[in-house]
């Protein structure tokens, strides 16, 4: 028996147009692509991109031809999201999703060693620049210190830092001389 207004001996469970909780439920779980894009973030033309490119299932459409999107929708938006911070490529996240649009955790694992072995080399990649930057800014600031003046072209080869900056001290004596 439906409930009148002000009335939810059961405010959970009690389904009529007077329980706001059941009313909001509705609304939430079917939207058209603006509000979804506003509820995850992720821009209409991108929403509309993952469609067209397999990482979403074909939205319903309404009798106006409007998107119609679910909470699920909102769901997979947001881990493609998570998985995208993370530094997987489009192609990553294809090869994890099966045919039913699940994903398979074997192939998530493997891509996940991928993506770990690309941040090994990313990061012995960046520590062998930051040493190289450590010995331009010693390079440059010892010339600062000690007056001698290096040419950019000096101070940058820092395949041979310690040679260039005796090379050019030695210059420096001699035009003093």
């Amino acid at each position: 028996m439906p409930c009148t207004e002000g009335e939810h001996p059961r405010a959970a469970c009690c389904v009529c147009p007077y329980n706001p909780i059941e009313v909001n439920l509705k609304v939430k779980k079917k939207m058209k692509i603006g509000e979804l894009a506003q509820r995850t973030g992720v821009a209409a033309s991108a929403i509309r991109f993952y469609e067209k490119q397999g990482l979403l299932g074909a939205a319903n459409r309404a009798a106006n031809g409007y998107r119609i999107y679910d909470e699920y929708t909102v769901q997979r938006l947001n881990i493609l999201r998570m998985v995208q911070k993370l530094g997987f490529s489009l192609d990553m996240i294809r090869n994890v999703i099966l045919q039913d649009g699940a994903c398979s955790k074997a192939r998530t694992v493997e891509q996940i060693n991928i993506r770990l072995e690309e941040i090994d080399q990313l990061e012995a990649s960046l520590a062998a620049q930051r040493a190289e930057l450590q010995d331009l800014r010693r390079v440059l600031e010892e010339s600062i210190r000690s007056g001698i003046d290096l040419s950019c072209t000096d101070a940058t080869s820092t395949a041979a830092t310690a040679p260039v900056y005796q090379t050019s001290q030695r210059h420096h004596e001699m035009n003093v001389r």
